[in-house]
C-alpha cells in the first residue's frame, strides 16, 4: 500500500475509533500490512481496537511490538490481561514477574496475582488468602465482595457475614452494598436456598455499543469528504471566535466551542498524517 493511503487509512481508523466504531475500525485495519504501521501511537490504537473486537491473539501480537519498542507497566498490564484472556498463563506468569520488579506497587501485584491464579483454577483457599492480604494493603469494595462470595462459596458463613458487614460499615450505599445486605439477610436465612450472585465487578464495565457501528469497511472517499466538509467548517468557526474573542462566552457557547475545537483537532492531526507521509 502506498504511503499517502496508508496515511488515510490509519487517520480514518482514529477517527473511527474517537467514535467507538470498534468492528468499521478493525474492517479498515484488516486492510492494512501491520508491517508498514510503525508510530507507537497508531499501534496503540491498533491494539486498542483489537481488544474491543475481541481480536485478543492479535491485540496481544501489537501491545508486544509495542513493548519492544516502549517498555512500560501499562503494556505488561495489558499483557498480562490478554494472557489471561487466551490462557497462555505461563506467559502471564513471565509478564507478571517483569511488571512486579518493574511497578512495586502490593495492591496492584496482588490483583494482577489473583487473576492469575483464579484462571490457573487454584483452590478457593487460596485465593482467599490474596484477598486477605488485598485487604491488609487497601481496602477496595469491588474486591471486598470478591473475599465476601469467596468465603460464601467455601462455606465459610460467620467470615462471609463479617466481610459484608464491613462492607456495609465502610461503604455506606452503592449496588455492591446492597448485594451485600442480601448476602447477610441469605446467612441469617433457616434453611436458605443456594445463593448466586455471577456478577463480577472486579472488572470494568463494558462500554456501551455504538449502532452505528456495523462492521462493514467504510468508504475511504467519503471519509475524504467529511474531512474536506469539516475544513470548511474549520474556516467558519475560526471567522466566529474572531468576532466572539472580545465577549464572554455562556456555558453553553463554551460546550460548543469545545466540541468544534476537537474536530478541528483531528482534522490537523490527518493533515499532518498524511503531510508526513
Amino acid at each position: 500500500m502506498r504511503q499517502y493511503e496508508l496515511a488515510i487509512r490509519i487517520a480514518q481508523i482514529h477517527h473511527l475509533v474517537d467514535e467507538r466504531k470498534y468492528k468499521k475500525a478493525l474492517a479498515v485495519i484488516q486492510t492494512l500490512d501491520m508491517r508498514q504501521v510503525r508510530s507507537l501511537s497508531d499501534l496503540k490504537v491498533f491494539a486498542e481496537v483489537f481488544t474491543r473486537t475481541e481480536q485478543y491473539d492479535a491485540a496481544k501480537a501489537t501491545y508486544l511490538r509495542i513493548y519492544r519498542k516502549s517498555r512500560t507497566r501499562r503494556v505488561l498490564h495489558r499483557l498480562i490481561y490478554l494472557s489471561i484472556r487466551t490462557n497462555a498463563l505461563d506467559d502471564a506468569e513471565a509478564y507478571y514477574q517483569e511488571y512486579v520488579r518493574m511497578h512495586p506497587s502490593q495492591r496492584d501485584a496482588l490483583i494482577l496475582r489473583y487473576r492469575i491464579e483464579k484462571a490457573k483454577g487454584v483452590p478457593i483457599g487460596e485465593l482467599i488468602e490474596i484477598l486477605q492480604e488485598l485487604k491488609q494493603e487497601e481496602y477496595i469494595e469491588e474486591w471486598a465482595y470478591e473475599l465476601a462470595k469467596l468465603y460464601h462459596r467455601a462455606g465459610r458463613r460467620d467470615e462471609c457475614k463479617r466481610e459484608c458487614e464491613d462492607i456495609l460499615l465502610w461503604f455506606g450505599s452503592g449496588e455492591i452494598v446492597e448485594r451485600a445486605k442480601i448476602l447477610i439477610e441469605h446467612l441469617e436465612e433457616k434453611d436458605p436456598m443456594p445463593y448466586i450472585d455471577d456478577k463480577d465487578f472486579t472488572t470494568p464495565k463494558k462500554e456501551e455499543p455504538n449502532p452505528d457501528d456495523t462492521g462493514s469497511l467504510p468508504d475511504i472517499k467519503e471519509f475524504l469528504k467529511e474531512q474536506k466538509e469539516l475544513k470548511k467548517e474549520e474556516k467558519r468557526v475560526r471567522r466566529i471566535l474572531e468576532g466572539m474573542a472580545q465577549k464572554t462566552l455562556s456555558a453553553n457557547a463554551m460546550k460548543q466551542y469545545a466540541g468544534l475545537k476537537k474536530e478541528l483537532e483531528q482534522i490537523h492531526t490527518v493533515q499532518q498524517r498524511i503531510k508526513k507521509d
